[in-house]
Parts: C-alpha cells; sequence; structure tokens
C-alpha cells in the first residue's frame, strides 16, 4: 500500500471517528495513539489533506453540528452546548459568536422564522415510506466538496462499463448541510455496494484504489423519493429534517444522510434519499 493510500484511509477513519465522539473531550494525544503516529506527524498529515489542523476541524464540525440540532430539535442552548462537548454555555457562546459572527439564541429565532414556510408541493418528493434494511456492505472514496457539482462527479465516477447512467449499485452519503458547512468542506462519499446478487457492474479505477471498506448497518430508515434539480433538492432536505420529523413526531438519528441513485426518463434526476430514525 502506498504512503498516499494509507495517510487517506487513516484520516479517513480519524474523521469518522470525530464524527461519532464530538460530546467527548477529543486530543490530539488520544488521536494520535489511536494510529499510532507522533501527534507532530498525524497533525502536518491531517492539515494536508484537509486543510485544516485537528483543533479547528473539530472545533467547526461542533459548532455546524450545533446549528443543525438548533433546526432540528427542540432543545434548550445549554443542552446543545452539552452535546457538543462544552461544559460551559459561556465557553459555547462566545465559541459560536466568533465562528458565526451571531449570538445562537439570535441565529435560533432566524431559523425558525427561515423555515417555518416551507411547503411539501416545493419539494420534489413523490413519496415517503419508512422501511426496515438490511446490512450493505460498500467500497467507498471520500470527497471534499461543492455539493452543486456532484451531478458531475456522479456522471464521471458513479457509472461502471454496463451502465449508461448512474448505476444502481452506486449510492452516496451526505454528511453536511450546505448552508451551514462552507462549499469545499462538505462531505460526500460515493459508495459501491459490494453484497449485491448482481455481478455484472465493474467500475472504474476508483472502486479498487485509494478506496475503503465499510457497512452500512442495517436498520429503520424514512425513504423519500426525490425527483428535479439541486436547488429543489436542497428544499426536499430541509422538508425532511426541519418539518417531516415534527409532523410524523420521529426522531432521526444523529448520522448522514443516504442518496441511492435511481433511473428517471421522465422527471429529471431519481433520487432515494434515506435518513436512519431512532427506534
Amino acid at each position: 500500500m502506498k504512503n498516499k493510500e494509507k495517510y487517506e484511509i487513516l484520516v479517513n477513519s480519524l474523521i469518522d471517528y470525530i464524527q461519532q465522539n464530538l460530546t467527548t473531550d477529543i486530543t490530539l494525544s488520544e488521536l494520535s495513539e489511536r494510529v499510532h503516529f507522533s501527534k507532530y506527524h498525524l497533525h502536518r498529515i491531517f492539515k494536508e489533506y484537509t486543510g485544516e489542523t485537528l483543533k479547528k476541524y473539530i472545533r467547526r464540525l461542533r459548532m455546524e453540528s450545533s446549528v443543525n440540532m438548533m433546526m432540528q430539535e427542540d432543545k434548550s442552548l445549554s443542552e446543545i452546548a452539552v452535546e457538543n462537548g462544552y461544559s460551559w454555555i459561556s465557553n459555547f457562546s462566545r465559541t459560536f459568536r466568533k465562528y458565526f459572527k451571531i449570538p445562537p439564541r439570535n441565529l435560533k429565532q432566524l431559523i425558525c422564522k427561515e423555515y417555518g414556510q416551507l411547503k411539501f408541493i416545493e419539494t420534489g418528493i413523490k413519496s415517503i415510506e419508512v422501511k426496515q434494511t438490511e446490512d450493505i456492505f460498500y467500497r467507498y472514496k471520500r470527497f471534499f466538496m461543492d455539493y452543486r457539482v456532484l451531478s458531475k462527479l456522479i456522471q464521471k465516477d458513479g457509472i461502471c462499463e454496463r451502465c449508461d447512467e448512474a448505476c444502481p449499485e452506486a449510492f452516496g452519503i451526505i454528511y453536511d448541510n450546505p448552508k451551514i458547512t462552507p462549499p469545499d468542506k462538505c462531505r460526500f462519499d460515493l459508495c459501491f455496494i459490494k453484497n449485491s446478487e448482481s455481478q455484472k457492474c465493474t467500475f472504474n479505477d476508483m472502486y479498487t484504489f485509494y478506496s475503503a471498506d465499510n457497512v452500512l448497518k442495517k436498520g429503520l430508515f424514512a425513504c423519500f423519493n426525490f425527483y428535479g434539480n439541486y436547488e429543489k433538492l436542497i428544499k426536499a432536505y430541509e422538508w425532511v429534517f426541519l418539518i417531516w420529523p415534527l409532523q410524523n413526531s420521529i426522531k432521526f438519528k444523529n448520522a448522514p444522510a443516504y442518496e441511492f441513485y435511481r433511473k428517471s426518463h421522465s422527471h429529471g434526476n431519481h433520487i432515494e434519499i434515506r435518513v436512519p430514525i431512532e427506534v
């Protein structure tokens, strides 16, 4: 395994670990011990790969997570602060104001006002289903990219030799809210299913090089069938996360959303958005 591939897999494993442990006190010492690298070496590799130091990366994720919680959950600012790794709301508020240039209480009021008028008819969602899924084993490659150009990436890398459109064995993982996260920092995993019954699909070199294996655990998912362009997709996500759970007394897991790309010959892009539900 070449160093570039080794370091990319290592950094991705840390990104996943950080995402899953934002509520804890994550330190550089802890992370360096986890991957058996010196703190200096790990700091250099992480910044080279992400463009941010570990400290700035963790702080940004916590701030963005707090805004998402303000949008999606009816929690006090003190609760949001604690769940994003801040024991004192004063420290949380100071960091929040420094990052977003506005106090958290004011931003929460603006969010409620802006998103209270979302209408289902504007979302491009044609049907909704809650279903139980099985484990999906997949291979993925991670990108930091502007979600507005996702369709170009999928057209380039999500097509196998057999399929003339996005391959049915491909899906994407959406981690960030593009209205909060800077465009060049948005995380996206392009994935190819490994445990499919179809053995006819073959993918480009991205499937075998600079990629890693993972599993999407079985569980209960809310599935939204979307048709339309990127601008409408943004509205669909806003409605899915801000309106639908409240209307149906359902709570989503603190986890990414999954996009399964389907063929459509009459309604534009067809994407099945899957969001894991708390049981």
